[in-house]
């Protein structure tokens, strides 16, 4: 009887991933579900795998606007002018107090630029010739002009780091996301990964994140 039932169950589980594997080829949705589903299942945190920056946007804004607490660890920085983050900047209700924490490379100055800067920025003028002349240098410095005068209200604030650039760390309330860096794209190429508050991998992510802003150095409001 129990040896029945067991082959039964199995049988009817088996037959309902294949049926979400089958969705999974159609429904960009499902695939998400999926990965959730099957991630609670067997215990792992991992809430949804976005194949790139622009499939995950607007799941991260929904986690955004609904956080009181947000933490970025980026690259560039170029998407805080986009709209992921309006919200939080250019387009903040006058109600909304979230904090918002950015950390964005320390890119030096014109006679020496941060080592990791630099290195990253061999990385990508392997495969771009726009890189390798200070750009990416140049990118991050317009970005922290441009949150500079964010940091009067003190809801947001920022500091630049120096460590190596192989990852991006966004940090809600409820989820984190992390963006590995690859050798061979752009960051907004590459996948993002999400992970539920209350598993290991945020807990990681989050000791990350606060152990490099210790050692950050603040940037001051212009």
């Amino acid at each position: 009887m129990w040896s029945s039932l067991l082959i039964g169950f199995v049988g009817s589980l088996a037959a309902a991933i294949v049926f979400a594997v089958a969705l999974t080829i159609v429904s960009k949705e499902a695939r998400w579900l999926l990965t959730a589903a099957l991630g609670r299942m067997l215990n792992i945190d991992v809430e949804s795998v976005f194949p790139s920056r622009a499939e995950s946007e607007s799941n991260i804004r929904r986690e955004v606007q609904r956080s009181r607490n947000v933490r970025l660890l980026t690259g560039r920085g170029n998407e805080l002018q986009r709209g992921t983050f309006e919200v939080l900047l250019g387009k903040r209700p006058a109600h909304n107090h979230a904090r918002f924490h950015i950390l964005l490379p320390a890119y030096g100055d014109a006679t020496r630029r941060d080592p990791w800067v630099e290195r990253r920025e061999a990385e990508l003028a392997a495969f771009d010739p726009a890189f390798g002349n200070g750009t990416l240098a140049a990118a991050i410095e317009k970005n922290v002009k441009y949150l500079t005068g964010y940091l009067k209200s003190g809801d947001v604030s920022l500091s630049l780091y120096s460590f190596p650039q192989i990852g991006r760390i966004l940090l809600t309330d409820r989820a984190a996301y992390f963006t590995p860096y690859h050798t061979t794209t752009h960051g907004q190429d590459d996948p993002v990964i999400k992970f539920r508050r209350g598993g290991e991998m945020y807990a990681f992510l989050e000791r990350l994140y606060d152990e490099i802003a210790s050692a950050a150095t603040p940037v001051k409001a212009s």
